[in-house]
């Protein structure tokens, strides 16, 4: 009853085949956007030598935009 509100498959197996092919996808879509250079300024660092995401800091919204 639970997993019906919530969407979710009664089987755990089924659950987790749906999340890594969600995350698989969307993986291979963040690493597509990397090559092309259509990720928003987001680059792959190394910072201490472990791989780190670099993020652009956004620019504050005005109060119009709320």
């Amino acid at each position: 009853m639970h997993y019906a509100a919530i969407r979710q498959p009664l089987n755990p197996r089924a659950f987790i085949a749906d999340l890594k092919k969600r995350m698989t996808t969307g993986l291979d879509r963040f690493s597509a956007s990397l090559a092309d250079g259509s990720a928003g300024g987001v680059k792959v660092t190394t910072r201490k030598g472990e791989p780190w995401l670099n993020v652009p800091k956004l620019e504050p919204l005005s109060k119009t935009d709320n």
